[in-house]
């Protein structure tokens, strides 16, 4: 079983209706954070590589992920706090993604904004995932 996952994926990639992004060839092209079920709990996956270190997420809490397009980075958040695992250098145009694998699942997307200044900081352990 996978959980619910949410992260970018590059604008160029055109991912199949039903594909599993974490699937091989398109996992090449999505970095994703894990909720907590299964064995992927709060895991970032990107290019086949799973990278333990953030919190998994459960139901009805507030996840978010922040892209920051002059740094190139992706920081995660579970319940308002940073996660240490982000992706760096992302130097082009991405689209952000949601995975949900059962039926029964729902995501609420409670905003979407520019920010006039980035809301990240340096935490620890982090661990940096490079694009």
């Amino acid at each position: 079983y996978i959980p619910t996952a949410i992260g970018v994926i590059k604008d160029s990639y055109k991912i199949p209706r039903g594909a599993d992004p974490w699937a091989y060839p398109h996992n090449d092209s999505v970095a994703q954070y894990y909720g907590q079920l299964g064995g992927w709990a709060g895991t970032v996956y990107y290019r086949g590589l799973k990278i333990i270190g953030n919190e998994g997420f459960a139901s009805n809490i507030n996840v978010r992920a922040e892209y920051d397009s002059e740094k190139g980075t992706l920081i995660y958040y579970n319940d308002e706090v940073q996660q240490p695992v982000f992706v760096s250098g992302i130097n082009e145009k991405v689209r952000f993604i949601i995975s949900l694998y059962c039926a029964e699942s729902v995501c609420i997307i409670k905003q979407v904004r520019k920010l006039n200044v980035p809301t990240t900081d340096h935490v620890e352990d982090e661990h940096e995932i490079h694009w």
